[in-house]
């Protein structure tokens, strides 16, 4: 990406890819829930595509937008005390 000098205020978007939840979509640091329904044994994996669109406020308003890929995997969780208290 080519660094861009943006205005305040700043529109913010989130979106993904398959859909997740977020619990503020225009937020700096949204909190995401994502959804991994049908993908519930272990070495099952989702993949979302995240991304993020931010308008400035400038005369020629500039808009860009950066996309992640997030990986969530379903892996083996075992009981640290071993079943003992």
């Amino acid at each position: 990406m080519v660094p861009v000098s943006l205005q305040a205020p700043l529109t913010i978007h989130w979106s993904s890819n398959p859909p997740a939840e977020f619990d503020d979509r225009n937020a700096v640091t949204p909190f995401v829930t994502f959804d991994m329904t049908g993908h519930t044994k272990e070495g099952d994996f989702q993949n979302f595509d995240v991304s993020v669109t931010v308008t400035d406020a400038s005369p020629v308003p500039v808009t860009k937008t950066a996309t992640v890929l997030v990986s969530i995997a379903v892996i083996h969780q075992s009981d640290p005390g071993n079943g003992k208290k």
